[in-house]
């Protein structure tokens, strides 16, 4: 690989090389495709633009079968402003944050959600890897 495209790589401007996942992972990835719809449907309905995105992006990747989608997904979680801290069903009203009725329900979904994408995540890269 050329140092410009590493660069354009670690810089996050250009994509890295396409790695098809073996047939070993399909039924992990169906699970996980499940899991990544029903993750921005949830997303959605609060209106939630960045993560709902991401995680269309993995979506995108891992329907082509692109190990791609499994390293982009994971990059989600860990840190400050991460996939694992994000809370829904909040909304500004001019200075203060209105919650909404049902916000403890969405939040249970969502977390729940987000175990189950990150643990098949999980699951996929061992596979990929061939450490199962």
């Amino acid at each position: 690989m050329g140092i410009i495209r590493w660069l354009g790589q670690l810089l996050g401007l250009a994509e890295p090389d396409s790695e098809p996942l073996g047939p070993e992972c399909e039924s992990t990835v169906e699970e996980l495709l499940d899991t990544l719809q029903a993750l921005i449907d949830v997303l959605s309905a609060d209106g939630e633009v960045h993560w709902t995105a991401w995680m269309e992006r993995s979506r995108v990747h891992l329907e082509e079968r692109n190990y791609r989608g499994v390293e982009h997904l994971l990059n989600a979680y860990g840190g400050m402003g991460s996939f694992n801290g994000l809370v829904i069903g909040q909304h500004s009203n001019g200075d203060s944050l209105e919650w909404a009725d049902n916000a403890a329900s969405m939040n249970n979904t969502l977390d729940a959600l987000r175990s189950e994408a990150y643990a098949s995540a999980c699951r996929l890269k061992e596979l990929h890897r061939g450490d199962h």
